[in-house]
């Protein structure tokens, strides 16, 4: 009888303990909605511009594309180097990112894997255990010298007002 209580009381706690059923994709969305009402604190307390909230658009976009390719929907449970490795894979292949942007898409993946952790969506071991590598190359930026500047700076075109339009916005 004793045994059979405890048994009871058992399944009981753990059934307080049971962590919701929350979806990445949602909780990115939640990321964003909390950076930008300030809810979300940068690590030294104060708020963070709404503006820093922008590019996790693209982050949630590329991993609702991963969960359709994947085809199923993706929660917290399934949180694993496995699942980091496929998504970086349909990074590579899928979406055909440069090395940089895949490395960005990554180390902001790590942060709302980060805030997931904060908010007892994630558990601290889990988080540990992930290795996010955050590639890098140099970058072959283009830029044009002063000369080349002043030079489309002077460029005119009477017949295609468009082109002088570009010139200016340029």
């Amino acid at each position: 009888l004793k045994d059979r209580a405890l048994g009871k009381r058992k399944i009981a706690i753990k059934a307080e303990k049971k962590q919701p059923e929350v979806r990445i994709v949602d909780f990115i969305q939640r990321f964003i909605d909390d950076t930008k009402t300030g809810i979300r604190l940068s690590t030294k307390k104060t708020a963070i511009k709404k503006q820093s909230a922008k590019p996790y658009g693209n982050i949630k976009k590329a991993f609702a594309e991963f969960e359709t390719e994947v085809g199923k929907k993706l929660y917290f449970r399934n949180v694993d180097q496995d699942l980091l490795d496929e998504f970086e894979l349909y990074l590579i292949h899928g979406k055909n990112l440069a090395i940089n942007t895949r490395g960005k898409y990554m180390q902001m993946l790590l942060v709302v894997l980060k805030y997931a952790e904060k908010n007892k969506l994630l558990s601290r071991d889990i988080l540990l255990d992930l290795k996010i590598v955050v590639a890098t190359e140099e970058s072959d930026s283009i830029y044009l010298n002063k000369k080349e500047l002043e030079a489309f700076g002077e460029y005119t075109n009477p017949d295609n007002p468009y082109l002088e339009f570009i010139r200016d916005m340029f």
